[in-house]
């Protein structure tokens, strides 16, 4: 164990935990029923996935751009980051943030989900110059705040699909 990391319980073992935060431009194209459905499989698979390899995190979508946060145990958060590079559902991904820390952000969310709404842009505009939505514009810190707000107000609402929030919020 580095100096200076505090470790958590995870699992089975006491594992230092790792963030990495990143963001990506959006490469899925059709119609807003097909990018919903995609959205719905990338989002049901990546909460499987995470709770197996002991990944917590949030993941926005806005649909010109991905922002996400990824946190346990650093060799599961390296192979699956490894994997997410690979996939060809968007491109210019840029590490915003990749480093050990001392406790969890999205404890008990194999994956948040927070979609494309008017909410994400007045949030966005009490952290931000900008008036829209800009990941590459905010350091891994701003990230990791931002949707930790938009987080804690979902956990505050009834909880709906993916596909049924992203129907409401693009009005389909």
């Amino acid at each position: 164990m580095r100096p200076g990391v505090d470790c958590t319980r995870i699992g089975l073992g006491t594992m230092p935990l790792f963030r990495l935060i990143y963001c990506s431009k959006n490469l899925i194209s059709g119609s807003t029923e097909q990018i919903l459905d995609e959205i719905d499989r990338l989002i049901e698979v990546a909460a499987a996935r995470n709770k197996e390899d002991r990944i917590t995190g949030a993941l926005l979508f806005n649909r010109g751009r991905f922002a996400q946060v990824l946190e346990g145990p650093r060799t599961a958060v390296e192979a699956t980051f490894s994997r997410i590079r690979l996939d060809p559902r968007h491109e210019d991904i840029v590490v915003l943030q990749a480093e050990a820390t001392t406790q969890r952000a999205f404890e008990g969310w194999g994956m948040a989900f927070v979609g494309n709404s008017t909410r994400i842009d007045n949030v966005y505009k009490t952290v931000s110059p900008m008036p829209k939505f800009e990941p590459d514009a905010m350091s891994g810190e701003g990230i990791l705040g931002f949707l930790m707000v938009l987080v804690k107000e979902k956990e505050e609402v009834p909880q709906v699909s993916s596909a049924q929030q992203l129907h409401q919020e693009l009005g389909a």
